[in-house]
């Protein structure tokens, strides 16, 4: 009869036979680093130049008068401005 230190290790080795498998088509979709770089550099850039934009019309619209709307428009698209220039990676 087994006592219970062995029951537990058996079911411990019983446990710990899980092997992962990679189907092969996952495998062929992954991107290469050098392509991820390409793509995080290329939407880094266009966040950037969203959020100026977004930055240039919340000043257009100051221009029409002074607002809580308009000052909380110009501070969070300048956050977003500066957040989306840390971004950019180096290359």
């Amino acid at each position: 009869m087994l006592t219970e230190k062995q029951i537990a290790t058996e079911t411990h080795k019983q446990k710990s036979k899980f092997v992962t498998v990679i189907h092969p088509e996952k495998l062929i979709a992954t991107k290469t680093t050098e392509e991820n770089n390409d793509n995080t550099f290329l939407i880094s850039w266009l966040f950037l130049i969203g959020s100026l934009m977004f930055l240039l019309d919340g000043f257009i619209e100051l221009s029409e008068g002074l607002s809580i709307h308009v000052l909380l428009h110009i501070t969070a698209s300048g956050v977003f401005t500066i957040a989306s220039a840390l971004f950019i990676p180096k290359k």
